[in-house]
């Protein structure tokens, strides 16, 4: 399946409230749906995974993303 994830992260900080927008390629989608651990990811996967808080329920990440794909 190739596929391509993208993640929008809106975050408030009290400065400048700042809107980020995290983008996985298709490559690290990949990873995801393939359910790869994690210690063999990249530094940048790795930081875009603890953004989104997903590392706390990582192993239902890939039953997840397939079942919103097949929508």
């Amino acid at each position: 399946m190739s596929a391509y994830l993208r993640y929008e992260l809106w975050t408030s900080r009290q400065a400048d409230n700042i809107i980020e927008c995290v983008s996985f390629t298709e490559q690290e989608t990949n990873m995801l749906l393939d359910g790869k651990s994690i210690d063999t990811f990249s530094k940048e996967l790795k930081t875009k995974i603890d953004m989104l808080g997903i590392d706390k329920w990582y192993k239902a990440i890939p039953r997840n993303l397939r079942v919103l794909f097949e929508l």
